[in-house]
């Protein structure tokens, strides 16, 4: 296996990647709250499924996240939840469904031959929409873009102070990075905190430790299929479809782009169903390995060690549960880390691409599918683009041939999808 050199230190590199997961637990319950999730049931049921998973891939040597997606949750909780009514509980049922079906598969041969027919240009598409979106995330979170109802988006009021704090450690962080500071996303993060804090705009609580409780309201809550799967079966399907889908190539996208390693992926994305399968028993949403690792990267953590070093962090952060919910309550600190993130993991996917010397049948479906996916927070439409105008796309500039059998298949998925589908 070969890794990298290190332009960081693993310290830096751990202490960077605890920003990352303190802004996974940070931004995770927060969304699924919306959704009607208790937020400290979910913040503790996170909290120890990101342990479990972030532990034992820091055993295997991964300087890597394993952590609910941030764009698969923003998906289920505004297009799932909030907007087309699917109980939280139906989630978290089919999430433990999808990681059964994930752990059969990736035990079978069969499992590892799909990994391999994985094209590369779909795992690069996903790769950058999943940066987008981080992006997209951390502007909306921090209101430094808004809604507006005579164009797309527009620019936030920097009077303010959410989108004033947001934006200054935003320059921050694009700041150190551009000066080869390792340590430069957690510097921002913890800058921005601390002058947030100082400023009166989050308080410590008087008991800001809580112990290991509460999780009794998401524990065994998970339903197979309830009320609104009876009534919305196609949509029920194809949203477990497309978890299956966004789960794992998200994890193997995430694997080729930040783990630089050249032994079978399947081990990893079996381990992870498994433990996924744990964590929706516990109120947990499925793990994959997480853009936010990005940060990380960044930082310099190449081995297992800056993993160690983020949990004993985390280990503490656990345990803050009423801090963490004031610092959700002005989140202008997790800004620079998703937007970031998101940038660097755009940045190294794009690294070496000539996109001047690619077909527009190559080129368009991917930025297409990817500018879907940030722009409307919708996973399943932004992967249908990609897949379903790749097909288009090659059918009409004559390459039938190299469109294949499985790519085909799922074309006219999506595009049943698109005509029937409401996900």
């Amino acid at each position: 296996m070969r890794v990298s050199q290190a332009k960081g230190s693993e310290a830096a590199g751990g202490l960077t990647l605890a920003a990352g997961l303190l802004t996974g637990l940070t931004v995770i319950p927060g969304l699924l709250f919306q959704a009607g999730m208790d937020f400290t049931s979910s913040y503790m049921a996170l909290g120890a499924m990101t342990v479990l998973g972030s532990g034992w891939l820091a055993l295997r040597g991964l300087p890597l996240i394993a952590m609910p997606s941030v764009s698969l949750s923003v998906w289920l909780a505004y297009v799932v939840v909030i907007s087309k009514g699917c109980s939280w509980q139906e989630v978290l049922g089919l999430s433990a469904a999808v990681s059964l079906t994930g752990l059969i598969l990736f035990t079978l041969p069969l499992g590892q031959r799909l990994l391999g027919r994985v094209p590369a240009w779909l795992c690069r598409s996903i790769s950058l929409g999943l940066g987008l979106m981080l992006v997209m995330q951390g502007l909306v979170q921090g209101r430094l873009i808004l809604a507006s109802p005579w164009s797309v988006t527009m620019t936030g009021n920097f009077q303010d102070p959410l989108a004033y704090w947001s934006l200054m450690g935003l320059l921050l962080g694009a700041v150190l990075l551009a000066g080869r500071f390792a340590w430069a996303l957690g510097a921002s993060f913890l800058f921005t905190a601390v002058l947030t804090y100082l400023e009166g705009f989050w308080v410590l609580p008087a008991a800001p430790g809580l112990l290991p409780e509460g999780m009794g309201k998401v524990v065994g809550q998970a339903v197979v299929y309830g009320s609104w799967a009876d009534a919305h079966l196609l949509d029920f399907f194809l949203l477990g479809l497309i978890m299956l889908l966004t789960v794992n190539t998200e994890s193997f996208s995430i694997w080729q782009v930040l783990s630089n390693r050249e032994d079978n992926p399947a081990p990893v994305l079996k381990g992870l169903a498994g433990l996924s399968l744990l964590g929706a028993l516990l109120g947990c949403l499925p793990l994959s390995l997480s853009p936010l690792s990005a940060v990380g990267w960044g930082a310099g953590a190449r081995r297992g060690r800056a993993v160690a070093v983020a949990l004993a962090v985390l280990a503490v952060l656990w345990l803050l549960e009423p801090a963490v919910a004031e610092l959700a309550k002005f989140p202008a600190m997790t800004v620079p880390l998703l937007v970031l993130a998101g940038v660097l993991l755009i940045r190294r996917q794009l690294k070496g691409v000539a996109f001047g010397e690619l077909p527009v049948e190559e080129f368009l479906p991917g930025l297409a599918g990817a500018l879907l996916m940030a722009l409307s927070f919708n996973i399943t439409a932004g992967v249908g683009a990609m897949v379903f105008g790749r097909v288009l796309l090659f059918a009409a500039a004559g390459r039938y041939r190299e469109i294949g059998i499985p790519c085909g298949a799922m074309a006219l998925l999506f595009f049943s999808y698109f005509l029937v589908g409401y996900l």
